[in-house]
């Protein structure tokens, strides 16, 4: 094989090698891109969004005002309000409220809710133990975890 064409096909062997690896480096940086908005995206959807009582909150297009109260023998009274932008109640479609307590391994307890008024919603019940309580309110626009912190009384 003359030697021209032998310098000429190694020539092009190089370039066609330089050209797939820097093609495969481009495409993993996409991919790498790619993960990380995907990631950053899913934040809100992975990490809890605790409610301190008496809060305000956005629960996708509904404005939520919840409280809860606890007494020192352990009892609760959880009260939700939802109104729509323009600020008139609104009841959501779905509407499930379930109890746990942070630490503890126990399945999530359903909170039955009696409908007060429209958009207004309120759930009484005891708490068996000291600690950190959560509300998990989940409606079809959103969830949110409404915390109490109950602490026994010892007087």
């Amino acid at each position: 094989m003359p030697s021209e064409l032998k310098s000429t096909t190694t020539d092009m062997s190089r370039r066609n090698a330089r050209h797939v690896g820097i093609t495969l480096l481009g495409l993993a940086g996409a991919l790498i891109v790619v993960a990380l908005a995907g990631l950053f995206m899913a934040v809100p959807f992975i990490v809890r969004r605790d409610v301190p009582p008496g809060s305000t909150v956005q629960l996708g297009d509904l404005l939520t005002v919840s409280d809860v109260v606890t007494r020192p023998d352990g009892t609760y009274l959880l009260t939700l309000h939802f109104t729509d932008t323009g600020g008139s109640a609104i009841d959501p479609k779905l509407l499930q409220v379930a109890l746990t307590m942070d630490g503890h391994p126990m399945s999530p307890t359903p909170v039955p809710l009696e409908r007060t008024a429209t958009g207004a919603y309120r759930a009484q019940g005891q708490l068996t133990m000291t600690g950190r309580w959560r509300f998990g309110v989940k409606s079809e626009r959103g969830t949110m975890d409404v915390v109490a912190d109950y602490a026994r009384s010892f007087q």
